[in-house]
């Protein structure tokens, strides 16, 4: 049977209390380097350290923009190029995305 914390109890291991702490925690000045503070506060905040290294990398290649520019030649073809602008970003939205776990 799993224990439960006390409700109110920030788990000081936890990422609610990371981000507790990080919300509480000074703001940056607008010319500091944000990757390089999350590169130097990997101790403090291992969970949005590694939340922010995926999401604030630059991509290393353009093999994400040309696989994107592929999925879309695929959707409007020749065949289909009677596609509403909504339904095309739809479709697109709906394949560029289809990978991602929950």
């Amino acid at each position: 049977m799993k224990s439960r914390a006390t409700p109110g109890v920030i788990n000081r291991n936890g990422p609610d209390f990371e981000v507790s702490s990080y919300l509480a925690s000074p703001c940056l000045p607008e010319e500091d380097d944000v990757l390089e503070f999350w590169k130097s506060n990997e101790a403090t905040y291992p969970t949005l350290a590694k939340i922010a290294s995926t999401y604030l990398a630059f991509p290393a290649s353009s093999a994400a923009v040309e696989r994107i520019f592929s999925i879309a030649g695929k959707i409007f073809r020749p065949e289909r190029c009677s596609l509403s602008d909504k339904l095309f970003k739809d479709l697109m939205f709906v394949r560029c995305n289809e990978n991602i776990q929950h």
